[in-house]
């Protein structure tokens, strides 16, 4: 008896809606060139499916750009997200214990 064998492929894509932060300003990051939109870690982590703590550890790591408000919010710059999360599939993370 023979098996048959089924193979799926799917393509997908992202799209990215990009609202000014609710502090009602827009950040630039001050590590890039050009122009980049800034986020909100809490709101990058919801949008990407990950945790804030996850986001956090990267940016300890030095793999994300980042600024901190006056008010202790930290923004997070998308271009270095994108560019590591495309690089990587993922952001290099430490085993978790």
């Amino acid at each position: 008896m023979r098996n048959k064998r089924t193979e799926v492929f799917f393509e997908s894509r992202e799209v990215w809606r990009i609202l000014p932060a609710r502090t009602g300003d827009l950040r630039q990051c001050p590590i890039c060139p050009d122009a980049v939109p800034m986020v909100l870690v809490e709101d990058l982590a919801r949008t990407d499916h990950r945790s804030p703590r996850e986001i956090y550890r990267a940016i300890e790591q030095g793999q994300l750009h980042f600024i901190e408000s006056s008010t202790a919010q930290v923004f997070v710059c998308l271009a270095s997200f994108a560019e590591r999360t495309a690089n990587h599939n993922s952001l290099e993370l430490p085993d978790r214990f």
